[in-house]
């Protein structure tokens, strides 16, 4: 898959903007990288992060979105060492698989955010929006951060194409 924004970006697992991101950002500033630090990256921006209301449209469907935290765009299942964030995603079926976590309280969060090292947070449907599509579009109303792969982007952009190629 690639994502387009001012430019072409091709990913092979996962396309991510929000929180992670905020993680991402934190835990690369640490030189003892391991759980610990990524822990504590996390813990940091689950009080930090303020989440945004988006749009995103799948296959030509738009959705809106209160207070998102967490996009992740995936081919495959995990992401982050271990966190099953797409439980159901096939890298062989054409498809990406969509998370956005939403409208959630952070007490809530703290407590949905374990469930997702077992792929058990798509339980949680009020908070948890799962969606497959073969054409995506996010649009933020800020420029946002983005990641591929676990590598964050040295751009920001307030949209978002993610398409199969």
């Amino acid at each position: 898959p690639m994502v387009r924004t001012s430019q072409i970006t091709p990913f092979i697992n996962t396309f991510g903007l929000g929180i992670s991101n905020g993680v991402l950002l934190d835990y690369n500033k640490y030189t003892k990288k391991n759980t610990w630090t990524y822990f504590k990256a996390t813990l940091k921006n689950f009080v930090s992060y303020q989440p945004k209301s988006i749009k995103v449209t799948f296959d030509g469907e738009t959705k809106s979105f209160d207070k998102a935290y967490l996009v992740a765009v995936q081919t495959g299942k995990f992401f982050g060492g271990g966190m099953m964030v797409t439980p159901h995603a096939d890298m062989k079926d054409g498809l990406v698989d969509v998370i956005i976590v939403h409208s959630i309280n952070r007490i809530r969060l703290f407590q949905v955010f374990p469930t997702i090292y077992k792929g058990n947070h798509l339980k949680y449907k009020q908070f948890v929006h799962y969606q497959q599509a073969k054409d995506v579009l996010i649009e933020s109303p800020t420029r946002e951060l983005f990641s591929v792969d676990g590598e964050l982007s040295n751009h920001t952009s307030k949209t978002f194409h993610i398409t199969l190629k």
